[in-house]
């Protein structure tokens, strides 16, 4: 594992992402990211949508009912 930076979390519970990490990565300003815990470490990912029913991460060109993403397999068992 690499470390990528070191920095504090401020008063409002931010943590800044320096801009070579937010450019490497290809982040925008404004861009919305996801916190996720795997193994005793947070991990931060681009936000990308995610099943309504199951939370498994779908195409951003998967099938939506009323605007909510509903996976392949969620959708064959509900029959959509």
């Amino acid at each position: 594992m690499k470390l990528l930076f070191t920095g504090k979390i401020d008063s409002l519970g931010r943590l800044l992402l320096p801009e070579n990490i937010r450019t490497a990565h290809n982040l925008a300003i404004g861009e919305e990211v996801s916190a996720y815990e795997h193994e005793n470490m947070l991990c931060l990912l681009k936000a990308t949508p995610n099943c309504v029913f199951c939370s498994e991460m779908v195409d951003q060109n998967s099938k939506t009912v009323r605007g909510k993403y509903v996976c392949d397999q969620c959708r064959t068992e509900i029959c959509i």
